[in-house]
């Protein structure tokens, strides 16, 4: 059974916004309420969690919503994903979503602005907060091509991309509904159309390389804030004037 989207405001605004893929000037309200916590002054997302998977078996998520896709998700949290990518188009990200994976001829990976993930918690020993990057907690396996023993590493610290998830309309009723409330995908590392936020590096194409990096990760149940802190935009600057042309071979 599909998940309808059920606040009327925000399916309204996301519509429009599905229509321009521009952010409207103001912030919608009531983020908060569907779990999704931004912080103007630090310019980052939290979303509410808890450790749901530390086995050693095959990881298609670093964060899904709650009741979905516990089985290959380290992290579940009570955050809508609709309203995860309401936030980052609206200030004070204004962020536009790329592209989704393409599965065609040849595999084309998502893209979009890149997002830093991090994981938050309490250490128990120390009471302090802790703060480590989403990719600590994730190994990569690979075959070496000399030995041909597999090995695992941890996954490269490349972000992920605000790919933005898909839409599907009804065709007889013509609603559209999101389909990361049906799987979840609010952040992965095994690429799907359906993520909000996905993995851009090659491996993220097959869903046999990724496993969670058990010895760094919490307990499960333990209560964790997911943070979503998009990376600085690359800005084009000249670095110095250009050269005066001596006018001498020219046309």
């Amino acid at each position: 059974m599909r998940r309808w989207i059920s606040t009327a405001c925000l399916a309204a605004v996301v519509m429009s916004l599905v229509a321009a893929d521009t952010p409207p000037a103001r912030p919608a309200t009531g983020l908060a309420k569907m779990g999704v916590f931004v912080d103007k002054e630090k310019a980052e997302i939290a979303l509410e969690g808890a450790i749901v998977f530390r086995a050693d078996d095959i990881l298609e998520y670093f964060c899904c919503l709650k009741g979905t896709a516990e089985h290959e998700s380290i992290i579940a949290v009570t955050a809508n994903p609709l309203a995860v990518r309401l936030a980052l188009m609206l200030p004070p990200f204004r962020l536009k979503p790329g592209s989704v994976v393409k599965w065609d001829d040849r595999v084309k990976p998502p893209t979009g602005p890149t997002i830093l993930v991090f994981a938050e918690y309490k250490d128990p020993k120390t009471g302090k907060t802790v703060r480590v990057r989403a990719e600590d907690w994730v190994m990569l396996s690979s075959k070496d091509p000399i030995t041909g023993k597999w090995t695992r590493t941890p996954m490269r610290k490349t972000g992920f991309v605000f790919a933005g998830g898909s839409f599907f309309e009804n065709p007889e009723t013509k609603e559209k509904f999101f389909l990361a409330k049906d799987d979840g995908a609010i952040v992965t590392v095994f690429n799907r159309i359906t993520s909000v936020i996905d993995n851009p590096q090659k491996e993220g194409a097959t869903d046999e390389f990724w496993y969670p990096n058990i010895p760094r990760i919490p307990p499960l149940g333990t209560k964790v804030r997911v943070i979503l802190k998009p990376a600085p935009q690359p800005t084009t600057r000249p670095t110095s004037r250009p050269a005066a042309r001596s006018g001498k071979g020219q046309e």
